[in-house]
């Protein structure tokens, strides 16, 4: 483990077994997401961190990665300065069960040190999975164990079932002071500015890293964005204009019109290349002549569930309706994206303005668990703006859904 957290950590294993912490996942793209999310957090660690491993902070709301600065590798050659990163997730959103208790209700979370590396091992072990369960275990030392529920072969066999157990240190919340392990200060950003798409930035920057170690980012209140090198072949300046400036709430408001940083083109391309998802923005923070804070936002509709129309969820007797299995293709085929909450699969449909009138509008489905059980996904998007257009009531659509369940779309 992480020299750099051996202050952090606790000496006594007795409290782990008062601790509560585990995860389920049934659903095989909430698999395949976690999967994506281990594994840059992963590529994150491995290209920063000291010792390749990072905090994991539980709490009853959220669940964290983190590498905070004091854990990080220095930049450069001779350069100073780090690499440190944050990330929350949403367990509601991802998981199909979670639970976390801490030792205490005073000390109502957990925190370990980890080597994301194992944790992805453990969920790349198998590409036939049925259902992965992860929870905190106590060995001789504690570890996380990781146990996947492999489909079985035939109908004659039973399922198999792949225990991982990955050692971790448990990290004491009486040795952590206020700073340690804290979000980074958004606030204190003098410029805030949204970054071109992704791939276009990855393709500039890979060729940029041939002729210089750094790069200058300028950016303005214009939404105008340069990253810039200077070798000694050639000067090279590459311009983005009309990008989305937010908001920034200091005092002096024309203080900081243009702010620069300067980056390690070598660390700027790790971060980039460890993204194993494809996030809906990435938001650059700049501390003039500091440091630059990259804000990822993957899943933005997601983020916050009060937007969601509640009164929609009158319809009669949910449990008739069944878990629709093809949800990537209905997903894609209407727009939909799903959440699971206490067991059931939670679909959102942004109506369209053509069928309803409704601009923006927004319903909400809830939907239980059925096995074997599929839907025609042209049937669905046909008939779901059929009721629309008739009658928009929870009643109709209920009604509907029943009948392409039962496979009876009259």
């Amino acid at each position: 483990m992480s020299p750099a957290f051996e202050n952090y950590l606790s000496l006594d294993f007795f409290f782990v077994e008062a601790m509560k912490f585990g995860v389920k996942l049934l659903d095989s793209s909430n698999i395949e997401y976690f999967t994506q999310i281990v594994s840059t957090v992963s590529k994150l660690c491995s290209k920063t961190a000291s010792d390749k491993s990072c905090a994991l902070k539980l709490t009853t709301d959220l669940v964290y990665f983190i590498l905070p600065e004091f854990a990080a590798n220095n930049l450069g050659s001779g350069g100073s300065g780090r690499t440190s990163f944050w990330m929350s997730l949403d367990p509601k959103s991802l998981f199909d069960f979670y639970i976390c208790e801490g030792k205490s209700c005073e000390e109502n979370l957990i925190m370990l040190e980890i080597q994301p590396d194992n944790l992805l091992r453990a969920l790349k072990s198998s590409p036939n999975m049925k259902m992965v369960r992860i929870k905190l275990t106590k060995r001789q030392t504690p570890c996380i164990t990781v146990e996947i529920d492999l489909h079985s072969i035939s109908s004659k066999t039973s399922s198999r079932t792949i225990t991982h157990d990955i050692p971790v240190k448990v990290i004491s919340s009486s040795k952590l002071s206020s700073t340690d392990f804290q979000e980074p200060n958004i606030d204190a950003a003098h410029l805030s500015i949204q970054i071109p798409p992704i791939k276009i930035v990855k393709h500039m920057v890979e060729r940029m890293k041939c002729l210089s170690e750094f790069v200058f980012l300028e950016a303005t209140d214009q939404g105008t964005l340069t990253f810039k090198i200077d070798a000694d072949a050639a000067s090279v300046c590459t311009y983005f204009r009309n990008l989305t400036n937010l908001p920034i709430h200091r005092q002096n408001a024309d203080e900081y019109s243009l702010c620069t940083v300067r980056l390690s083109l070598k660390r700027l391309s790790d971060f980039i290349n460890a993204l194993q998802f494809q996030p809906n923005k990435i938001i650059c923070n700049f501390v003039n002549n500091k440091y630059a804070h990259f804000f990822v936002i993957h899943n933005e509709d997601l983020m916050d569930t009060s937007k969601f129309i509640t009164k929609q969820l009158e319809l009669i007797e949910l449990e008739k309706y069944a878990e629709i299995e093809e949800s990537k293709e209905l997903l894609n085929s209407c727009s939909l994206q799903r959440l699971q909450i206490k067991g059931l699969c939670l679909l959102k449909l942004k109506i369209d303005q053509k069928f309803t009138g409704l601009y923006g509008r927004t319903i909400i489905v809830f939907i239980t668990a059925v096995p074997n059980k599929t839907i025609n996904t042209q049937h669905f998007s046909s008939v779901f703006k059929m009721v629309l257009k008739k009658q928009n009531t929870g009643t109709l659509l209920g009604l509907q859904l029943n009948k392409i369940i039962r496979g009876t779309t009259k």
